[in-house]
């Protein structure tokens, strides 16, 4: 289990968009209750990726999160298996 905080865009427990004045607010998220097949980037915003995720209250949300998916997978120390 690895916790990131990420720039995010849209609440995983809500699914409404966060409303700052900055568009995002920095939200932790347990690598673990990361869906990562879903893991993907946000259709027509570069840099900016989107995931399912399960909330502690067993809830699954869609994260939008500004950052990479590299960048995601890097700091998760995840790897690829080629």
């Amino acid at each position: 289990m690895a916790l990131l905080n990420m720039q995010s865009t849209v609440s995983p427990i809500s699914g409404l968009a966060i409303s700052t004045p900055s568009g995002s607010a920095l939200i932790t998220y347990n690598t673990d209750a990361i869906n990562w097949p879903t893991l993907a980037s946000q259709s027509g915003i570069a840099a900016w990726s989107q995931f399912e995720y399960t909330n502690a209250n067993q809830t699954v949300g869609i994260a939008k999160v500004k950052h990479t998916i590299a960048s995601i997978r890097t700091a998760a120390a995840a790897s690829t298996v080629s």
